[in-house]
């Protein structure tokens, strides 16, 4: 079973991620968690970032991911 805070934790500790939230975890049959969250960061590089993130979350125990990246600036 895979927490949001452990997720939030484990996203927040890449660097460049500024903040993590809209966090959706959910499994289908029991087995597999997907997850999906919005990432706040000011860095140009995101495909850096989304691989780490997805590695980081593969050995947390999350097998899908969808990431939606906004700017420090879009934040309300």
């Amino acid at each position: 079973n895979v927490s949001v805070e452990s997720i939030k934790a484990h996203v927040l500790s890449i660097e460049g991620v500024l903040d993590v939230n809209q966090i959706h975890v959910r499994s289908f049959d029991g087995v597999t968690n997907c997850a999906t969250m919005h990432i706040v960061t000011d860095s140009l590089d995101s495909r850096r970032l989304k691989n780490e993130i997805k590695t980081e979350l593969k050995d947390a125990g999350v097998d899908h991911l969808t990431l939606e990246f906004e700017s420090s600036e879009e934040q309300i």
